[in-house]
């Protein structure tokens, strides 16, 4: 037996493994469509949908860090990581807000749920471009520390988790919040603004602990309110501390070119 070819074996079948979580993403997108599509027969059908779409983004999540664990990052994976992503996270939820909420505005309204959709196809792609450019010129030495721009799993998640939030808890936002936030994530997955990846993190104690006191955060939340709270407080945080930090960062530049003027 061809020792080379037993020893490839197990690589090959490693390969398939992101692209299995990569697809679960894509069957809970697709799932949520079906739902969105299918009448509106089902009061809860909503609330059904933006907890599809929250597994979309766990599988997504995973695809990731298992291709990095094996060591089967690829083009193709990439390549395909983008064409569910925009399915899951730009069509899938700019059609879940639609449905929801912005239908009641009309054209208007669909023109605010396609921006969503658009933008994130326009984020899609150009992350694609940077990393085809980074690997061309061998510039990336390592995880990236920051996104440019708001990533489409954590835009949609931003938008899935107001939709739990509001369908669960009854809270009544009024549609001049829903656009507002619908048109802001949109701008922000096509902005600059750089999001911290995480990527770089270093397992130490003060990490470890940081860490811990977040999940214990998130677990007393979920205890004494409900995981809807606990969601939307935790896409809030990331984004609002994006945010933040661009602010800072240009107003720090901003100061510091004024002094050495």
């Amino acid at each position: 037996m061809n020792t080379e070819a037993t020893q490839s074996m197990p690589s090959r079948y490693m390969f398939i493994l992101p692209n299995l979580f990569t697809l679960g993403s894509l069957f809970a997108g697709f799932y949520a469509i079906t739902v969105l599509t299918s009448g509106s027969g089902n009061p809860q059908r909503f609330l059904l949908a933006s907890l599809a779409l929250l597994i979309a983004t766990i599988c997504d999540g995973l695809d990731g860090r298992v291709a990095r664990m094996t060591r089967t990052q690829s083009d193709f994976g990439l390549q395909m990581d983008s064409l569910v992503d925009l399915v899951s996270f730009g069509i899938a939820p700019a059609l879940l807000v639609y449905k929801w909420s912005l239908h009641e505005l009309g054209m208007f309204g669909m023109i605010i749920a396609f921006a969503f959709a658009g933008a994130g196809a326009c984020r899609l792609a150009r992350f694609n471009v940077l990393e085809i450019k980074a690997k061309t010129e061998k510039k990336q030495k390592g995880p990236s520390r920051h996104f440019v721009g708001l990533p489409i799993p954590l835009a949609a998640g931003m938008l899935i988790s107001m939709i739990v939030f509001i369908e669960t808890t009854g809270f009544f936002a009024p549609m001049v919040a829903v656009v507002g936030l619908t048109l802001l994530l949109s701008f922000l997955m096509v902005s600059n603004f750089r999001f911290r990846t995480f990527k770089d993190l270093k397992m130490n104690s003060t990490t470890t602990s940081i860490l811990g006191i977040l999940v214990s955060a998130l677990a007393v939340c979920v205890w004494q309110l409900s995981y809807a709270h606990a969601l939307l407080i935790l896409f809030s945080a990331y984004i609002i501390s994006g945010m933040v930090a661009e602010v800072a960062g240009f107003l720090t530049r901003r100061l510091h070119a004024t002094r050495t003027a």
